[in-house]
């Protein structure tokens, strides 16, 4: 998850592009854009201001990113990468009595 995460956010940074996001003001943050063709899509996200910043591809914009400091997205894929390592180690030691 979090490869396909990484390579998703680098492909559309390389080829995507930054759409401005607009919060429809329900009780959690849901974001509205338009796509090329001038259909809205909703998007979830945690931010609490009026307005966010995406990356999408416009023919895809439900697999759009939100732009976020370089510093919280090290820290949110490395405590990904992190747990998954605690639940591989965790499995094959319960499989197999490895590690131990």
């Amino acid at each position: 998850m979090t490869g396909a995460e990484v390579y998703d956010r680098r492909k559309l940074a390389r080829r995507g592009v930054v759409v401005e996001a607009e919060d429809i003001g329900r009780r959690f943050p849901r974001y509205y854009s338009n796509d090329a063709d001038r259909v809205p899509h909703l998007f979830d996200s945690r931010s609490n201001t009026p307005t966010i910043r995406i990356f999408c591809d416009p023919r895809r914009l439900f697999a759009a990113f939100e732009e976020m400091p370089r510093a919280a997205l090290i820290r949110k894929l490395t405590l990904r990468l992190s747990a998954g390592g605690v639940l591989l180690w965790l499995g094959g030691w319960l499989a197999f009595g490895l590690f131990g």
